[in-house]
């Protein structure tokens, strides 16, 4: 089993510096929902990640802040 899985892994884009990622966080851990990604997309594909709009764009909160250098209340304008 272990060598399936290390097989599939390479034929899919494992690298030693990414993480296994579900596409559809409802769905399992099967090969036709995984993939791999950076450990930065992985930290933003969550449900709690809060999402912004600004001129036209789709920013993370935590990224618009530091792209505006504005704080908490101000970026509140912003939020989807």
């Amino acid at each position: 089993m272990r060598k399936l899985f290390f097989d599939w892994a390479l034929v899919n884009g494992y690298a030693d510096n990414l993480t296994i990622d579900r596409i559809d966080n409802n769905g399992n851990y099967c090969p036709e929902n995984c993939r791999f990604i950076t450990r930065r997309e992985n930290s933003i594909n969550r449900r709690s990640t809060v999402w912004c709009m600004y001129e036209g764009g789709l920013y993370v909160q935590c990224d618009l802040k530091k792209k505006l250098g504005i704080g908490n209340k101000q970026v509140k304008q912003y939020v989807l």
